[in-house]
């Protein structure tokens, strides 16, 4: 993955993300914004941000990692790793600011979303692979989970993503049971709870496609790994995913 190309993307939207985003008050701890008229966060808060953003990382599994460190875009423990998922970018760590926006977003329904698309679409236009993708799919919600929040967060980025990149968001799986949340479970617990929870939607159409899957953290990756798997088995091709943010904790939300 050419780094330094996606760096740069993300420097400008964290930077200059316009007053149509959001209004003018920093959306992590809400002071008003000074300055640039395009800036959308406080001087601290932006400076937290860009510092998270340009952080190198394995394009696997997600995790930080030294200059020296990758081949190919991959860390050591990934070098040799068959998975379902042909690549994975990120905004960036799950950590401070972008931790704290992912959690306001979630469970108490700030109105980020369309910054959220924007700083996905930025990762994903860095990408060399790019110009595969034929759609975006969301990782999906069960119908509960949906109704007890209010919010399918993921198909809201997804959109919003989708419409910053003219990329069709496509809604072709669905989660045939509710189970517990990921939350506190280890890395083999997280793949024996997600094991068959997905299936695709009837009708669906998806054979030789190449598709993004969206999610906002991922962790050990169980969740995005299993979609993928279902995806492949529908008849999809290749399966990338785009996270907001990469947790080294299973204590995540």
């Amino acid at each position: 993955m050419p780094f330094t190309r996606t760096s740069a993307l993300l420097r400008r939207w964290v930077g200059l993300c316009g007053e149509a985003v959001l209004p003018r008050s920093c959306p992590v701890c809400h002071a008003p914004v000074s300055g640039d008229v395009e800036s959308v966060w406080c001087e601290t808060c932006g400076l937290a941000m860009v510092t998270a953003t340009t952080q190198e990382y394995c394009t696997l599994c997600g995790r930080n990692t030294g200059p020296y460190e990758r081949r190919d875009g991959r860390c050591g423990d990934c070098r040799d790793v068959t998975s379902p998922l042909a690549a994975v970018v990120r905004v960036g760590p799950h950590r401070q600011v972008l931790r704290r926006m992912i959690l306001e977003f979630k469970f108490h329904r700030a109105p980020t979303d369309r910054l959220f698309g924007r700083l996905l679409a930025a990762v994903i236009e860095g990408a060399p692979w790019r110009n595969r993708i034929d759609a975006l799919v969301p990782v999906p919600m069960h119908w509960r989970r949906r109704w007890t929040r209010g919010l399918h967060h993921t198909r809201a980025i997804a959109r919003a993503c989708g419409s910053f990149l003219s990329l069709p968001v496509v809604e072709v799986l669905r989660r045939v049971r509710c189970d517990p949340p990921q939350v506190g479970l280890g890395k083999t617990q997280r793949e024996r709870n997600v094991r068959g929870a997905f299936a695709p939607v009837r009708g669906a159409r998806l054979t030789g496609t190449t598709v993004c899957l969206i999610d906002d953290v991922m962790t050990t990756g169980a969740t995005l790994r299993e979609t993928a798997r279902t995806l492949h088995r529908a008849g999809v091709a290749d399966v990338y995913a785009a996270v907001l943010s990469k947790s080294d904790s299973t204590l995540s939300a």
